[in-house]
């Protein structure tokens, strides 16, 4: 079988392909942002009204997060592992990435910040178990191969935000967000080299 991380890398690969050909731009993965804190994202879309931040985990165990959003890896044969959680991750990239926008002056016409959405993708072939969705919602949590369903859904569930969005802050069309992802991509900054 594939590796992990491999088939997490494919599927993303396809994902991309897939939401490029809507209303957004994809600047390439893996880019880092760094001045007084540093960001390493995994992915990023950026859209006409917001920016989904893509955090990818290959482990090879199966993954339980608990009804505090505490997060865990079982390997075959071992124990349970206690993980730092990948959406605190992205979130903590988030407050980074703002302030990169900022300074980049990617923003609405009419001010405030753009919507920021957090999605953390797991390898296809692993299980995971999740809490009940009254206790805690972990929708954010996607195997890779199922993240273009995900992404379909949260549209549908959005519309309406994404249309208040965009005509309360008058963002320009498609041209505009492509520019945006371009000025972002030059602010890579790789990881140093261990």
């Amino acid at each position: 079988t594939e590796p992990g991380s491999a088939a997490v890398r494919r599927d993303v690969r396809r994902v991309f392909r897939q939401v490029r050909d809507q209303d957004q731009a994809v600047p390439r993965g893996e880019f880092g942002i760094r001045s007084e804190q540093v960001a390493q994202i995994d992915h990023l879309l950026v859209g006409r009204a917001f920016f989904i931040l893509l955090e990818t985990k290959t482990f090879g165990g199966d993954i339980s997060v608990n009804e505090r959003g505490e997060f865990a890896v079982q390997y075959p044969g071992e124990k349970v592992y206690n993980i730092p959680s990948p959406l605190e991750q992205s979130r903590r990239h988030e407050n980074i990435l703002q302030k990169l926008l900022e300074r980049l002056e990617i923003r609405p016409r009419i001010g405030g910040r753009h919507r920021m959405e957090h999605v953390v993708l797991v390898d296809p072939s692993r299980a995971i178990r999740r809490p009940s969705e009254k206790t805690l919602d972990t929708s954010f949590l996607v195997k890779a191969d199922q993240f273009p369903d995900w992404h379909k859904k949260w549209a549908e569930k959005n519309p309406g935000v994404i249309e208040l969005f965009t005509t309360l802050a008058d963002v320009r069309g498609q041209e505009t967000v492509k520019e945006w992802a371009e000025k972002i991509v030059r602010q890579h900054r790789p990881a140093p080299r261990v």
